[in-house]
């Protein structure tokens, strides 16, 4: 979305658009390197503009008219084993389409909202062409949208529980790397579980997207659980706006793995996000998760308890974030945590008049800023960029931030120190005012 993008009324009666990573939209962000790049890498290409009379994804002249033919034909006869596939997708809408269900679940040839983009094991989807590219960066993912979509052509009312699924396995090694990049993800309505994205037992990288009004029980956009060992995720550079779920986690919902697990996000907004019961935009209430979260922005996010996040067991490690406007109407406008969670909370900006008290006292060392507006451009129209005199700016500590902003901009501007919050401030140098804890 745009900064002039309005702000949408809530839908939860769209059903579940991914099954996988991470719902994504298109943005005008930086662009990233592809995975494998030092790998013999096959290309295959998707357009829903082709009029190709027997397409076989080799060229954009012979591209497949959606995702699911794409996936379902490297599915069917995959390339030289080590070989990866990175799956080039052109500006359009799609949707899991129900006439072509090979090894879709069964349950798909009755029930189109059982349909869902399944990633395969060593897949990169890349959104952001637009059907002429012979080199990778040459894409533009903001001018070049790519949509995936719950909201299925074969009936008006009909909306696919979860449209990108990462399951069994997907990309729990280096050479199975799975990745979506650079699409948005609207419209699902997961049932239980993750209305945008599922991921169940399998390793996933989400770069460059939105998740945008998306639904279920417990994870509104994306859902994250495993029962055979460990899970390991990468969230960046993306947002999740406007999802709700009607149990706990608005944005994201953290199972319980088997085995100790991993989740980074950086460079990403969290905003209008709603959770009936717990955790606005993050919900983990379960066991062997340690999270790091570096330059998030939270804002507008509301639950019972954890406006923004909740988090019970595990650890999180939290720095240079934005918390404002998050609401809770128990315990924690920003951040509860329970009896057994290790969090630690420091160099970020908040509008709690001081360290989050909920159940158990925030680890906040110091480097934080409290009862502060972090004086966004125009949070109305989700413009989180910051102002001139935002006391985020040059605030935060460079130590593991990352090199440069969601769009691009690199860290930190013009030789000052690293701001809050998942933008760089191009306004120029304004140490504001100094940390307050």
């Amino acid at each position: 979305m745009s900064g002039t993008d309005t702000k949408l009324p809530l839908n939860s009666a769209f059903a579940g658009v991914i099954t996988l990573l991470l719902a994504l939209v298109a943005l005008p962000q930086q662009a990233t390197g592809q995975i494998w790049a030092d790998a013999t890498v096959v290309t295959v290409y998707v357009d829903a503009t082709s009029t190709a009379a027997t397409p076989d994804g080799t060229t954009w002249a012979l591209a497949y008219t959606n995702l699911q033919d794409a996936l379902l034909a490297v599915d069917a006869a995959p390339p030289t084993p080590g070989d990866p596939v990175q799956i080039w997708v052109a500006s359009g809408t799609y949707a899991p389409d129900v006439a072509d269900v090979g090894t879709l679940p069964a349950a798909c040839t009755t029930d189109a909202t059982d349909c869902t983009f399944a990633i395969i094991d060593n897949v990169a989807i890349y959104g952001g062409f637009n059907g002429s590219e012979t080199s990778f960066a040459d894409r533009d993912v903001d001018a070049n949208q790519v949509v995936l979509t719950g909201d299925l052509a074969t009936s008006t009312t009909a909306f696919a529980k979860t449209v990108v699924t990462c399951a069994t396995g997907c990309g729990v090694t280096p050479t199975d790397a799975a990745e979506v990049d650079g699409v948005t993800i609207k419209k699902g309505s997961g049932g239980s579980t993750g209305g945008a994205v599922l991921v169940d037992d399998g390793d996933l990288t989400l770069n460059l997207g939105t998740a945008f009004q998306n639904s279920a029980t417990d994870g509104g956009a994306m859902h994250v659980s495993g029962a055979t060992g460990g899970i390991d995720i990468s969230i960046t550079n993306s947002r999740f706006y406007r999802n709700d779920a009607s149990n706990d986690g608005g944005a994201l919902f953290l199972g319980n793995p088997t085995a100790a697990s991993t989740l980074t996000i950086e460079n990403t907004i969290f905003s209008g996000n709603d959770a009936v019961g717990d955790g606005g935009a993050i919900s983990s209430l379960l066991a062997n998760w340690a999270v790091t979260a570096m330059n998030n922005t939270f804002e507008d996010n509301s639950a019972v308890d954890g406006g923004a996040i909740i988090f019970a067991l595990g650890t999180l490690d939290i720095d240079n974030q934005i918390f404002f406007g998050n609401t809770a109407s128990g315990a924690g406008n920003s951040i509860n945590n329970g009896t057994a969670a290790a969090v630690d909370l420091d160099n970020s900006l908040l509008d709690d008049s001081g360290c989050p008290t909920a159940t158990v006292v925030v680890t906040c060392t110091g480097g934080n800023i409290f009862s502060a507006d972090p004086l966004f451009t125009n949070a109305t129209l989700e413009d989180f960029t910051l102002r001139a005199g935002s006391r985020a700016i040059n605030n935060g500590t460079s130590t593991g931030a990352p090199s440069a902003d969601i769009v691009g901009n690199t860290r930190p501007y013009n030789s000052g120190a690293v701001d809050m919050g998942a933008y760089e401030s191009q306004v120029g140098l304004d140490f504001g005012d100094l940390p307050t804890g």
